[in-house]
């Protein structure tokens, strides 16, 4: 009986874990100014996703203060190297990224690698809803490393209910993104021309003598 009964929980517990909502994140990007073409192979490799949190969602219920978590259906890390690679295309560059980024074989190719350090959306007992993602973005030229920062992005809400669901965290977790964008995509294009011997040092003088570097914080 006792047998019984232990694999009830079990399948009861199956069951539940089996419909726990799930984010399916979008990017309806580019949003910053496009530009011209750009003779510049530029390879955006698979964003590694080292959030210690996976989650994507996290709300904190104002009654009796339990937390839940909403985790995403994508692979974190390539949706975040396909938003940037999309915002890169849109300013002209000529770019190579998911399986393709790993036969492109050009002595003269920029690769941009990056990690994912932050990315959640946030409803700590209230209506307020605050979404963070923060990355560090990595450029080599023959496998040397060139240029490193981190960026951050955020949006905040107000929510029409206590308990958000699996598509307004996706929402608040793009807004978040291209939030970022608007300072990562400018500065990566500059450092890539300058890579790629098209710049003068002058444009990133500033930049490369003091990159830019913030506190790593928590998930929340």
């Amino acid at each position: 009986m006792a047998s019984l009964a232990f694999i009830c929980l079990i399948c009861a517990c199956s069951v539940g874990c089996g419909l726990a909502p799930k984010a399916t994140l979008g990017y309806e990007g580019p949003v910053c100014p496009s530009g011209s073409f750009k003779s510049v192979p530029v390879v955006v490799c698979e964003f590694q996703d080292l959030r210690a949190d996976k989650r994507v969602g996290i709300i904190l219920n104002l009654f009796d203060g339990v937390e839940s978590g909403i985790e995403s259906k994508n692979e974190v890390g390539r949706w975040m190297s396909e938003a940037l690679a999309k915002e890169l295309r849109h300013r002209g560059f000529y770019v190579c990224s998911g399986r393709k980024a790993l036969s492109v074989d050009d002595p003269k190719r920029i690769v941009v690698k990056g990690d994912i350090l932050t990315l959640n959306t946030f409803q700590p007992s209230g209506l307020m809803v605050y979404c963070r993602t923060l990355v560090a973005v990595r450029i080599y030229r023959d496998n040397r490393l060139l240029y490193e920062r981190h960026f951050e992005g955020k949006h905040d809400l107000a929510a029409t209910t206590w308990d958000i669901g699996a598509e307004q965290v996706a929402a608040g977790c793009e807004k978040a993104v291209q939030d970022m964008m608007h300072g990562l995509v400018p500065t990566v294009d500059r450092q890539i021309l300058y890579a790629a011997g098209a710049a003068s040092s002058d444009a990133v003088a500033e930049e490369v003598q003091q990159p830019y570097r913030i506190k790593i914080s928590s998930a929340k």
